[in-house]
């Protein structure tokens, strides 16, 4: 979200669903290489991330190079209304696509690129230092007046930092609304995989994996679509009985865009080889399987970079769908340790918050 000087939204929030900036990224695709970014900051020219979004931004908005705007993730607004700083934590800061995770600063090349300084991104801060509320705001909420804050990281850190430590051998498989796979690291890795990211989380520790942008919003929507059994059980059952004859139908993910393994932009979802006699089991099941696969291209590309030895998952469709486990173990061609279901980013974040503070050793 770009805010003016005194602090107001001029834009709306962009989420990284928001392909708008595709033909931007294209662009800058074109004056960069894309791999050298990837390498530098652990992303790639694409919709989904900062430097494309904020181009499109300007010329949508009508923004001037002489506007005083300053960009800010809607964590780091929150920062600001809350305690009269735009701090952001390495890991928020890294998934915008403008962070060197090698030195934890801003990306000058982009930076020069999109025309913008230091100075209209927030602080990045790796610190264990916490905050006070704005004096306006402890007299206001009296109970929160001796509070701390710290500045947001990541859903996918906190998540990662729940469930693993640096270097521990475990891969982390996480299905939401969306999907990813990552690694936790004590360093980066000698070279970036192609169609991956590495998201810096504080002293060169970070997250290598991949995102894929269908994950249990691709199962809500099939459900709905397709009207398939709204009983978990009964839906559960299904699947298993048309995954005993299965048909030839291919389902190509893409109902939200398509990031890892490929990062290609306005990839739609198709349907090929759609017969008569196929049932919305057999399309589902093509749809559940494309997304297996789809992860265990990642898992691969991960292993290309590190050698993990336990898959750890966690996610209420996986909880919930016994079938979308079996069928991602068919794909990996490994067995999946299913997390208790409960809300692991939630623990992740309060995790790093005790460490930032220092009431524990490690996260």
């Amino acid at each position: 979200v770009g805010i003016n000087s005194r602090g107001v939204p001029i834009t709306p929030v962009l989420t990284w669903a928001d392909s708008r900036s595709a033909a931007y990224s294209q662009k800058l695709r074109s004056e960069f290489d894309d791999d050298e970014i990837l390498q530098s900051t652990g992303t790639h020219l694409h919709s989904s991330f900062w430097p494309a979004k904020i181009l499109w931004a300007k010329d949508a908005f009508g923004i001037k190079a002489l506007d005083q705007v300053k960009w800010l993730g809607l964590p780091d607004l929150l920062m600001l209304r809350m305690t009269g700083r735009t701090l952001s934590q390495a890991s928020l800061a890294s998934a915008t696509g403008l962070l060197d995770f090698r030195n934890g600063r801003w990306f000058t090349p982009l930076l020069d690129k999109i025309g913008l300084t230091e100075n209209q991104l927030p602080e990045i801060t790796e610190s264990h230092k916490a905050i006070r509320l704005k004096e306006s705001l402890r007299r206001r909420f009296v109970k929160l007046k001796n509070s701390l804050w710290l500045p947001s990281i990541s859903d996918g850190a906190a998540n990662t930092v729940a469930l693993s430590r640096p270097d521990s051998g475990k891969l982390i498989l996480m299905i939401g609304t969306s999907a990813a796979l990552r690694v936790l690291l004590s360093k980066p890795p000698k070279r970036i995989p192609e169609g991956l990211f590495y998201y810096r989380i504080d002293n060169g520790c970070g997250i290598l994996g991949g995102a894929i942008s269908d994950g249990g919003s691709l199962i809500d929507w099939l459900r709905n679509t397709l009207r398939l059994d709204k009983s978990n059980r009964k839906l559960s059952e299904s699947f298993f009985a048309a995954a005993r004859n299965p048909s030839q139908i291919e389902f190509r993910l893409g109902l939200n865009g398509e990031r890892s393994p490929l990062y290609r932009e306005l990839v739609t979802a198709s349907i090929l080889n759609l017969t008569a006699d196929c049932s919305p089991y057999d399309i589902a099941l093509a749809a559940i399987k494309s997304l297996a696969e789809s992860a265990a291209e990642i898992a691969a590309r991960i292993e290309h970079a590190y050698d993990f030895k336990t898959v750890i998952a966690c996610g209420k469709p996986l909880s919930r769908f016994p079938f979308l486990r079996s069928i991602i173990e068919e794909s990996l061609a490994r067995d999946i340790i299913l997390a208790k279901d409960r809300e692991w980013s939630l623990t992740g974040a309060a995790q790093y918050a005790l460490f930032q503070i220092n009431q524990q050793s490690d996260y």
